[in-house]
């Protein structure tokens, strides 16, 4: 049974009720009936119904004005005009007025209820879409949340400022009033708070936690996430002495299996129960605090090895490969973090039959990757500091190729770069900016509808060169079909070509554009370090 609602507005009660109290609850639909203009806008502005039947000529206007009062107000929704006389000008001006269809009278009842179905249908598209619409939207604050506190992680050693801010973005990505982190002391066995967000000093001093507390040492001794809300009877929920709240959600901070501590979110005053999304984001918080505190504790090593190896020479050489060790470890968990958000949209991928959400999601996996992949070129060779950007680009490129299965559409690629190495100020906004360029070729220069001559074949060509000025020219070319005619790329509502013309002001390089019906050059010119 349908849960919509559409309102009659007619002077004849014969219709009305026909419409009212036969067709329309037979069709599954509720309804409401308005015999006059007046009528019918106190019902829309106090019910906002899913559609309305209106007639063009009533007892005190016309249909037209009751939706020009209508658009005059800001009340939106589908309506069929139905006329007995009806003209082409007053078809004109209902469809400019939004009208989803115009019937003329007599109107049989399958007109009718075909008119019906087809404007319900399409109101029902627009919602879905806004719906998606917003999930996606919350779907990038989450990530854009969590890579920054995973920047946070990996660029800020000092450990009580990251998980200050991993409390922050929990009680932001799950909407909770308030939230801390306790770390577990491993001789006293006690918990002890390293961080707060929302809860005053005197709180603080009487926040107690013992791990025999039946909910946090559940956490501690499980390893498992707790999720709780009020229950029926209106008990509380207790964290500790003298702070009750309405509901909690606890979750773990794990390392190789061992508990360090608790994340906590809570709604002392705020109904709301935590979802088992907001689990998710909170325990990939946790994730982190656990990488920050490792990372913390790697550094805090290697400061003791520096300080103990500082009086010889082999102790200054054993000091920096501890520092070698450490850096590698960072970029590797920077890659496998950037890994991680990777697949968590490869997951939600799944869930998306938006096409235009899907792509989206598709084209930051790819930008995701072209960065995972400078972490994961800097942990591998001697030199941590610096990447064989020629060898990066070939790697870029083929991923790139393999996902767009550019191979199947007979496009071919080919790379003539110098043996350039950048540090990753330049490296990541240059593969950023590879990303783009190669992924919009692929994309959107060779269409199967455009000509090809006999024995044609779709390239895409990358070259790098350098000279003795230490300036670096990446020119990325395409034998498509060529930009649109017009078409600004500076000034433009594509995501990718703003973020290239970005990254290339991030660079302090120029960019140019050589654009023709028989292909695309663009052109970056740069200082290489």
């Amino acid at each position: 049974m349908s849960n919509e609602t559409i309102l009659i507005v007619d002077d004849n009660r014969q219709i009305t009720d026909f419409l009212g109290i036969e067709l329309l609850p037979d069709l599954g639909y509720q309804s409401l009936v308005a015999h006059d203009g007046e009528r019918a806008l106190e019902l829309v502005r106090a019910h906002q119904p899913d559609l309305m039947l209106l007639d063009f000529q009533l007892s005190d206007t016309t249909g037209l004005n009751v939706l020009r009062q209508m658009a005059s107000e800001g009340l939106s929704m589908p309506a069929i005009l139905m006329t007995a006389e009806g003209s082409e000008q007053i078809a004109v001006d209902a469809f400019r007025l939004g009208v989803q269809d115009y019937l003329i009278k007599p109107i049989d009842a399958d007109s009718l209820c075909t008119a019906i179905t087809r404007a319900l249908t399409e109101t029902r598209l627009h919602r879905e879409k806004a719906k998606l619409t917003a999930q996606l939207k919350q779907q990038v604050t989450w990530l854009t949340v969590l890579s920054r506190v995973g920047q946070s992680v990996t660029s800020i050693l000092e450990l009580n400022q990251v998980l200050r801010r991993i409390v922050e973005a929990g009680v932001f990505l799950t909407q909770a009033e308030e939230g801390f982190l306790a770390l577990l002391d491993g001789q006293s066995g006690q918990l002890f708070l390293r961080a707060v967000k929302n809860i005053d000093q005197d709180e603080i001093r009487t926040l107690r936690l013992q791990v025999s507390d039946p909910l946090v040492g559940r956490v501690i001794n499980t390893g498992s996430p707790v999720r709780m809300t009020r229950g029926a009877k209106g008990e509380a929920l207790k964290v500790s002495t003298g702070l009750l709240v309405h509901s909690l959600l606890y979750v773990p901070i794990l390392s190789k299996e061992e508990v360090l501590g608790v994340l906590s979110v809570d709604n002392r005053f705020n109904e709301r129960a935590f979802t088992e999304m907001d689990e998710k984001l909170l325990t990939s918080l946790a994730d982190y605090a656990a990488v920050a505190i490792e990372n913390a504790q790697l550094y805090e090593h290697a400061q003791h090895e520096i300080i103990e190896r500082a009086r010889a020479e082999e102790q200054i050489n054993a000091s920096l490969r501890e520092k070698e060790v450490l850096l590698k470890e960072i970029h590797h968990r920077v890659k496998n973090n950037l890994q991680v958000i990777s697949s968590l949209l490869n997951l939600q991928s799944d869930y998306v039959s938006d096409q235009q959400a899907l792509k989206v999601l598709q084209d930051s996996q790819h930008r995701i990757r072209s960065m995972a992949l400078i972490h994961e070129k800097l942990y591998q060779p001697q030199d941590l500091g610096r990447i064989d950007f020629a060898e990066y680009i070939r790697d870029l490129a083929a991923y790139l190729f393999r996902s767009y299965n550019a191979g199947a559409r007979a496009i071919t690629w080919s790379i003539e770069a110098d043996d350039v190495f950048l540090g990753i100020d330049s490296a990541l906004p240059s593969g950023l900016i590879l990303n783009e360029l190669i992924s919009n070729s692929l994309k959107h220069a060779f269409s199967p509808d455009m000509d090809k001559p006999s024995g044609w074949v779709g390239q895409i060509r990358v070259e790098l060169l350098t000279n003795d000025d230490h300036m670096m020219t990446l020119i990325v070319t395409d034998n498509g079909a060529g930009l649109p005619a017009g078409l600004d790329f500076r000034n433009t509502t594509s995501l990718g070509l703003q973020l290239v013309n970005t990254l290339v002001d991030q660079l302090d390089g120029t960019i140019e554009l050589v654009g023709s019906s028989e292909g695309t050059t663009f052109k970056i010119t740069f200082a290489a370090w």
